[in-house]
């Protein structure tokens, strides 16, 4: 995807939307996975990330990190791997 969006910078911002719109389909079946087979995980992932600064680049680390420490507490280590697949575009949003 990277190699994508590097070659065809036109395409960038639909390559994003696309990204965010795959984001959102998967979070739904992880995070409520993640929630109902470890709760405890799922909290510390949320408390462990409330302490960010006010800068986009902060946000976008934050985000990341929380939609990518709940899809490995759902305990399917597919959906963090994906998301680690998409790690490099993420900091393009």
């Amino acid at each position: 995807l990277e190699t994508v969006a590097r070659l065809d910078h036109d395409r960038v911002p639909q390559l994003i939307d696309n990204l965010l719109a795959v984001r959102t389909n998967i979070s739904a079946i992880f995070i409520r996975t993640a929630f109902k087979n470890n709760p405890e995980k799922s909290l510390e992932v949320l408390t462990h990330q409330l302490t960010t600064e006010n800068s986009a680049d902060e946000f976008s680390e934050l985000d990341y990190n929380i939609f990518r420490g709940l899809a490995f507490a759902s305990g399917n280590p597919i959906y963090g791997l994906i998301l680690n697949g998409l790690k490099g575009l993420y900091t393009r949003v």
